[in-house]
């Protein structure tokens, strides 16, 4: 009997330990399904093709007690900017090219200089809310860049802002803006009388706007689709660059109120093989017509059109063979006979 006393006692035992390492080891399994779960929610978030974040994070971003978004950590195709931030800084997101989509905080006012610089997957930029001010050079060589919108409280848009930007297709401007509009997708001042930038996918002939005064520096930049540029009898100004590299710019037409062209103004226009000068144009700047044809005409119906900033100054390549057309004892003669071009008096 006692015996079987210790035996049973025994048995108790035994059972009672195997119940004990069985718990452990279930807890432990337990354990390692929740360790699991945690890490398959973090992988969740990444594209599994790119192994990139699907969407930022909290932490992926720097910001300062004044609201200034000074740095961001992520790795996102979608990055949105938290409510916090009031202005993101120069070069924030300088060549993220993982990113897609950007979305900004309802209390952001300004973007400053280069802040995306080369993001070149960008597609779409919103620029709502509060956005008050976006810097120089701030969407440059955002390749992949197709729809802008610009809404109604931007007041200053930095000089390059899109540039690079060749896949742009759609620009619009809230109507209630009151310092820039759109037309044609092409970026405008509120009255349109300055044109500010034409996207490159523009192609054929372009008619400009009927009030427009002003062509400014870089708009038509790069616009190697553009064949013709039809003029409107008001425009008074072309800026410096303003159809630089428009190689396949064949035409140009210039107004009857014409009467500044500026440096650079037509450089790198290697099929612009004519151009003529109105009498109304007062000044033509350095390398206006530089890297163009190789043969290229060009007239002067202005006796006192001042040729460069100085007399040192060309308008043309030292490898372009030019032939001006001009009045007899004009600036246009002297600038022929001083840098052996050939000359011919207008009658």
């Amino acid at each position: 009997m006692l015996n079987m006393q210790k035996n049973s006692k025994y048995v108790l035992f035994i059972l009672v330990l195997s119940v004990f390492f069985s718990s452990m080891v279930v807890g432990a399994e337990k354990l390692d399904l929740k360790n699991m779960s945690i890490e398959n929610s973090e992988i969740s978030t990444l594209d599994k093709e790119t192994n990139v974040n699907v969407e930022s994070k909290i932490e992926d971003f720097e910001i300062n007690k004044d609201g200034v978004l000074t740095c961001y950590f992520g790795n996102a195709k979608k990055v949105i900017v938290p409510d916090t931030v009031k202005a993101i800084s120069s070069g924030v997101f300088w060549e993220h090219c993982e990113i897609e989509e950007i979305v900004f905080s309802s209390e952001l006012t300004v973007i400053e200089d280069f802040a995306f610089y080369g993001c070149e997957n960008i597609k779409y930029v919103e620029l709502n809310g509060k956005i008050q001010k976006v810097g120089r050079a701030v969407f440059y060589n955002c390749k992949n860049l197709k729809r802008v919108f610009i809404g109604k409280n931007v007041s200053e848009i930095g000089e390059c802002a899109l540039f690079g930007c060749d896949s742009v297709s759609e620009l619009v401007v809230d109507k209630e803006n009151k310092v820039y509009s759109s037309y044609n997708s092409m970026l405008l001042s509120k009255d349109k009388t300055e044109l500010i930038y034409c996207p490159a996918t523009v192609e054929g002939v372009v008619k400009l706007y009927e009030n427009l005064e002003k062509i400014a520096t870089n708009a038509f930049f790069n616009c190697t689709k553009i064949t013709k540029v039809v003029s409107n009898d008001k425009l008074k100004y072309i800026d410096e660059y303003a159809f630089y590299n428009c190689c396949n710019l064949v035409e140009f037409t210039f107004g009857k109120e014409i009467k500044k062209v500026r440096s650079k103004a037509f450089e790198c226009c290697c099929l612009l093989k004519e151009v003529v000068f109105p009498d109304t144009v007062t000044y033509v700047g350095a390398s206006v017509l530089a890297g163009g044809a190789e043969n290229i005409k060009v007239t002067f119906l202005n006796q006192n059109t001042v040729i460069g900033e100085s007399d040192d100054d060309k308008i043309f390549s030292r490898d372009q063979i030019v032939t001006i057309y001009g009045y007899e004892n004009s600036t246009a003669q002297f600038y022929a006979e001083k840098n052996k071009c050939n000359f011919v008096i207008v009658k």
